[in-house]
């Protein structure tokens, strides 16, 4: 899941904020903002 991922990538990332988690019958839909150690934000899509 996107703790995983952030885990993973602590050594770039720097924080990060979830926008929207919602339960979808059986799946997830997740939006999050995931900042960078050089203050970029990567581009996403909702």
């Amino acid at each position: 899941m996107i703790l995983d991922i952030i885990d993973k990538y602590s050594d770039i990332i720097t924080g990060y904020d979830i926008l929207k988690f919602k339960i979808v019958g059986t799946s997830y839909q997740l939006i999050c903002r995931i900042e960078l150690r050089d203050t970029s934000l990567p581009f996403y899509s909702t």
